[in-house]
């Protein structure tokens, strides 16, 4: 769960920044349309770590099912792990090009 946690405080942090050197020349965070879209981008971004967090819980789970006995679905518990794979691997590529794009708007000069 840090890395969870710190890829929210990441996403916080984009988000209180891009206000102000996406805002207007001045340095003032102008209040623009343009602001519910990267909301919602983010809004998005916390959903797919959300839901990646639950696929990874509920393969867990499984697996611990299968463990103790109170399930003898090898499949179910093979697939629930392929599918918490996938989705992680799906989140930190998608992690990854936020940050990259996170950085190469800092680095514009205004």
């Amino acid at each position: 769960m840090n890395a969870v946690s710190g890829l929210t405080n990441e996403i916080n942090r984009v988000t209180e920044l891009s206000f102000y050197k996406l805002g207007s020349i001045g340095g003032v965070a102008d209040p623009a349309p343009d602001t519910n879209i990267f909301e919602g981008m983010v809004q998005a971004a916390m959903q797919t770590i959300e839901d990646t967090n639950n696929n990874q819980l509920a393969a867990e789970q499984k697996y611990v099912d299968l463990a103790t006995g109170r399930t003898n679905d090898y499949l179910a518990v093979v697939m629930a792990q392929q599918q918490a794979s996938v989705s992680l691997n799906f989140t930190v590529q998608v992690t990854s090009k936020i940050l990259d794009a996170y950085r190469e708007i800092m680095r514009m000069q205004l």
